[in-house]
């Protein structure tokens, strides 16, 4: 188990890491401790002693590691550096990750990476307008949907960008465009455009009225699953909130129509990696045939189907592992079936990231052993047993 500095201690996975952990060390202690004599008994302590101290000493490397890498990111003169740090930072949390497995710790460095990269790819968009005497921009905030407004960033998946301001034409035309170039060449937008308007127009969006910029590539589901998954993430916080309490507004609003159970459906019939008479589901042509996609197959559902039961249940915004935590907590998920799909996101997510780019989206069976076959089983089984309850939740049939 990491016991990477800064992590957050009130995870349940963590709880679940530490009891584990210490769990084994008094088996293990209580096994040896009755057949040493007392020099052997010190001798004993003074090894996990010294255990304890490497580990303390490779984490407390990280850590200054990491530290220098973001010190590095706040003095960037340049968005060309800031991709270069971002490829670095990316190289040292996977690296981190290959040694030690944690999810957790992947999610927060990933994710304090990411905000660092946005936070100076903005102020270097500000220091460039006061260069050119185009004076201050309006007061603005940033939100994001996706892997890292479920805190989860390092998945892989894209994420979304919201950024509203205030009215100001000549300004706002002369921000937005430098902020979105800024963004771009630091590596933070790729794929998905960055949408941008005022809290009147960001008001009609989220309510799926109007035709704003962005608003015709996003369908009603996904429009409803982007709001769901949104978060903060940089600028006013007066204006930040004022843009999350209408988005959360507007998705108590479709929280009793047709929109949910839509998105039910399309969750619990999404299929899984293990289908019949317990056969893997396989890719049938492409680069990828005869093997496994962890995305379609196992992750998305995982987290599809949760974000659903919690719209459905009036849960707002969250990430998988609050979700599940929220979904127990009123009575939705057991406490058995948290734990196992608890096991399953770190399972899944653990593959998910183990390879860079999309290597490891695909999931060749042939490369499992038996531990693994039955790890990844059990995990794709609890999926499953999800979308029953989902099921069972949404439409009131058994």
């Amino acid at each position: 188990m990491p016991l990477f500095i800064g992590t957050r201690g009130n995870d349940i996975l963590r709880w679940s890491a530490s009891s584990q952990l210490v769990s084994g060390l008094e088996e293990l202690l209580s096994q040896r401790w009755e057949r040493q004599s007392i020099p052997e008994a010190a001798a004993l302590l003074r090894q996990f002693q010294g255990g304890l101290d490497e580990e303390l000493a490779r984490e407390m490397a990280a850590q200054r590691e990491l530290e220098e890498i973001l010190r590095e990111v706040e003095q960037a003169a340049t968005t060309g550096e800031l991709a270069a740090l971002s490829a670095r930072g990316t190289e040292f949390a996977r690296n981190y990750f290959t040694s030690r497995r944690s999810i957790l710790a992947h999610f927060e460095i990933n994710t304090e990476l990411h905000d660092r990269i946005v936070a100076r790819s903005i102020a270097l968009t500000r220091e460039l307008m006061r260069s050119k005497g185009q004076g201050e921009p309006p007061a603005f905030a940033l939100l994001v949907s996706g892997d890292r407004g479920r805190g989860e960033h390092g998945i892989a998946s894209g994420n979304h960008y919201f950024l509203l301001h205030e009215e100001a034409p000549e300004l706002n035309y002369l921000f937005i465009h430098g902020a979105i170039a800024a963004l771009k060449e630091a590596g933070v937008i790729q794929e998905n455009p960055l949408w941008h308007g005022t809290l009147g127009q960001w008001e009609r969006f989220v309510a799926g009225t109007g035709e704003e910029q962005g608003a015709d590539d996003l369908q009603r589901e996904q429009r409803l699953e982007t709001l769901a998954d949104l978060g903060p993430l940089l600028g006013d916080e007066s204006l930040g909130h004022r843009a999350l309490d209408l988005a959360r507004d507007a998705v108590q609003r479709e929280r009793n129509g047709d929109l949910v159970q839509r998105l039910g459906r399309k969750a619990v019939a999404a299929p899984v990696a293990v289908g019949l008479f317990g056969r893997y589901r396989l890719l049938k042509e492409g680069e990828q045939r005869g093997k496994i996609d962890l995305d379609g197959t196992a992750l998305l559902p995982l987290q599809a189907t949760l974000r659903v039961l919690a719209l459905e249940a009036g849960i707002g915004c969250g990430g998988t592992l609050e979700r599940i935590q929220w979904l127990v907590e009123r009575g939705s998920l057991s406490v058995e079936l948290a734990e196992r799909l608890l096991k399953a996101f770190q399972i899944l997510v653990q593959w998910r990231v183990a390879a860079p780019g999309n290597g490891g989206r695909y999931l060749d069976p042939a490369n499992l052993d038996e531990a693994q076959d039955e790890q990844f089983r059990g995990a794709v089984d609890a999926v499953l047993t999800l979308q029953k309850i989902a099921y069972q939740k949404i439409f009131g049939q058994g």
